[in-house]
């Protein structure tokens, strides 16, 4: 007798057992789908968190909440969506709930601003720049500033000051100081989106 035929049923007629069988291998495609995914944008979302971030030891625990977070919501990801586009608008969601419940993270950005400044990376053609392209570029956008905001940047993010020891040495209240990092932040994420873009045409035409 053949064996071939529909799924063997329970007496009552109940298939669950198939239809658990189905529901992991679901599972199991998902969750090598999120992993694929995840991999591939986790340079890409490690550096735009260094931005928000600058305490290595936060950095990887707002990683790693990011990463759980990520999973936790990939089925309302939208697949026509790029991935790297919606892992950032996640991670500053959970960046600012973390901000508010715990006093660890400070508030560099005001919320808006953090929003701000996810909009002006995902603009940057960082994945198809060379690193160089990005220190060249970066360097050009930090001569751009205003002495005073470029002096708040270098002791910040280059000689690793502490936020109240910058507050200090420019005489200004660490929210005020709060404020004009932010604002230069944002500031040299546009210029860099825009001197990349300039950098990459430049390029395409010396190949043409």
């Amino acid at each position: 007798m053949s064996n071939f035929g529909p799924p063997a049923s329970t007496p009552d007629g109940d298939c669950s057992g198939d239809a658990r069988a189905v529901t992991l291998e679901s599972e199991d495609d998902r969750r090598k789908q999120f992993f694929k995914m995840y991999v591939a944008s986790e340079p890409s979302l490690h550096r735009f968190l260094k931005l928000l971030v600058h305490d290595v030891g936060l950095l990887e625990e707002v990683v790693q909440s990011v990463a759980l977070r990520l999973w936790e919501r990939f089925d309302s990801f939208d697949a026509t969506r790029p991935f790297d586009a919606w892992a950032r608008g996640v991670a500053v969601n959970v960046l600012n709930e973390l901000r508010r419940s715990d006093r660890r993270f400070p508030r560099l950005l005001t919320e808006e601003g953090m929003q701000g400044l996810t909009a002006a990376y995902a603009r940057q053609p960082f994945e198809g720049s060379e690193p160089t392209d990005q220190l060249q570029a970066l360097r050009f956008c930090l001569k751009g500033l205003p002495d005073r905001v470029r002096e708040l940047v270098v002791q910040r993010y280059c000689e690793a000051q502490s936020i109240e020891d910058v507050a200090m040495r420019s005489g200004k209240s660490l929210p005020a100081t709060y404020k004009a990092l932010g604002r230069a932040l944002e500031r040299l994420a546009d210029c860099m989106h825009r001197r990349l873009a300039l950098m990459a045409g430049e390029g395409k035409s010396a190949h043409a």
